[in-house]
């Protein structure tokens, strides 16, 4: 399964990155939204996690964007 995690907290991005790839995801890690945002419209992905306060574009305009883009990757918020 791939994942597609966009997180701009450093710490937590390296604590998740390594529990998800141990449990069998091939994730790729973005730390802001607009990078976040081209590729969760580029890719196919299984699942989407995403921090709702992300630099330059949020999480809930990512989600915005894709469903648009009628694009239904299940995605998980995080938020503080």
């Amino acid at each position: 399964m791939n994942a597609l995690w966009v997180e701009d907290d450093a710490e937590l991005n390296r604590q998740l990155f390594v529990e998800l790839t141990e449990l069998g995801y091939e994730v790729q890690a973005e730390s802001n939204g607009r990078s976040g945002l081209k590729l969760a419209l580029e890719q196919q992905w299984d699942i989407a996690v995403l921090d709702i306060s992300l630099p330059e574009v949020s999480g809930v305009e990512i989600v915005e964007k894709m469903r648009a883009e009628e694009i239904d990757t299940p995605v998980i918020f995080l938020t503080a």
